[in-house]
């Protein structure tokens, strides 16, 4: 009668604790799918990805990008993490430490990506969620400004950025813009300096840097053109702010000048 009594409690207890086990059980397999599918994309981005490397000793770059990687909405698509294997081996490898930095883009994520830059600038024409990536470069002691509009009006310098990052950002320019915004990056490089980029083949982004007067060394792989836009060390050095809104800053401390004198 003991015994059977023990056998009634312990059956009721399993009972009791068959769900709790079940959603334990639910967990470990999504753990260890979650863990396989990373393992998977480490693996490939890592191990099995052929790695390019530019003429030179600090121009060298992993790619292996996939066409559906721009289109990944979930974190758990293998393709948007082997994506940012190549954009973070790309700029790790050929953004040197101390530069300061202009990077069109949207976000935050290749910041992390940058070894010590002195300063970010980060532009967009598309509006961006400025506190996460305020909190962001924060986190990392990096001085950061946002400049956000249309291109050609905002205030930057003219040869003064000693890298750039143009990662996946010139599908969202219209195509007849394209050739300016180009432009635009290349005369905000100081000479020596190096652009940093990875887009669509079919932009033939390569063509347009080097409408630009810069030195492109790039491979395509995937539909994908992945490089470095270098400009000349001989270049001219402009010692002027770019931008419409600029001249008008200049335009309007002239004229306050004039009124002083008067």
């Amino acid at each position: 009668r003991w015994a059977s009594s023990q056998v009634v409690l312990l059956s009721a207890q399993d009972a009791a604790e068959a769900p709790s086990r079940a959603r334990r059980a639910e967990y470990l397999t999504m753990s260890t799918v979650i863990g396989f599918v990373l393992l998977l994309a480490g693996a490939n981005a890592f191990m099995f990805a052929p790695k390019t490397v530019f003429p030179g000793p600090s121009y060298s770059c992993s790619r292996h990008p996939q066409t559906e990687a721009l289109d990944a909405l979930s974190w758990l698509n293998p393709g948007y993490w082997k994506m940012e294997f190549v954009k973070a081996q790309h700029i790790t490898n050929n953004v040197p430490a101390g530069s300061e930095v202009l990077e069109l883009g949207s976000d935050a994520k290749n910041i992390y990506y940058l070894k010590s830059p002195s300063a970010v600038t980060l532009i967009s024409e598309t509006p961006l969620q400025e506190p996460p990536i305020r909190e962001a470069a924060a986190k990392l002691s990096i001085p950061l400004s946002i400049l956000q509009g249309e291109l050609s009006s905002l205030q930057l310098r003219a040869s003064g950025y000693d890298a750039a990052l143009c990662m996946q950002q010139l599908e969202r320019v219209p195509a007849a813009r394209q050739a300016v915004v180009c432009s635009l990056l290349a005369r905000t490089l100081k000479p020596g300096g190096r652009l940093i980029f990875i887009e669509k083949a079919s932009i033939d982004a390569p063509a347009l840097f080097e409408e630009a007067q810069l030195e492109v060394l790039h491979e395509v792989e995937n539909n994908y053109a992945i490089g470095i836009a270098l400009k000349p060390g001989d270049a001219p050095k402009e010692s002027r702010m770019l931008g419409t809104s600029s001249r008008a800053v200049r335009r309007q401390a002239a004229k306050g000048k004039k009124n002083k004198r008067k």
